[in-house]
């Protein structure tokens, strides 16, 4: 969006976060809807998505890091996430492959809650990318905490 402003009507039914975009349009915010209205006839999903990373990973900016466990929190409301994990020895690799979708490992979350996830990458940076663009889906997170290792460094 290019503005935004909360309308405070007086009367409830009437308050809501408007959106202003580029495009000329006002659009109004609604906590409940789960896809975009194309047109009055067609809706679209929303490709939803949080990425984070590169981030270093070792003790020091030369080292490499091991990541044994990956721990993820959902909102009650998530309907399902599909996550993708990213590791190299350069930050500009880990950018490109998250531009790319190359990812290194990679999965589905199902179920709300807390998930404990295995994976086995390692790398001075990491990268991680959780996304949903399934019609009628949505998904929340409340908490992501990563158990990393000392791994050497590269050669």
């Amino acid at each position: 969006p290019y503005s935004m402003h909360y309308y405070e009507a007086q009367d409830p039914d009437f308050r809501h976060l408007l959106l202003g975009g580029r495009d000329g349009f006002i659009r109004q915010f609604d906590d409940l809807t789960k896809n975009d209205a194309v047109n009055t006839a067609e809706t679209e999903a929303i490709n939803a998505y949080l990425t984070i990373g590169p981030v270093p990973v070792g003790v020091d900016r030369d080292s490499r890091g091991r990541l044994t466990s990956l721990a993820i929190t959902t909102g009650n409301d998530t309907d399902g996430i599909e996550w993708q994990l990213y590791a190299a020895d350069a930050a500009e690799d880990v950018e490109d492959n998250m531009a790319s979708e190359t990812s290194d490992i990679s999965g589905t979350i199902s179920s709300a809650g807390r998930v404990q996830l295995r994976p086995r990458v390692r790398g001075i940076y990491f990268g991680l990318r959780l996304k949903n663009s399934t019609l009628s889906e949505t998904f929340s997170i409340e908490n992501i905490v990563g158990e990393i290792k000392p791994a050497g460094t590269p050669p």
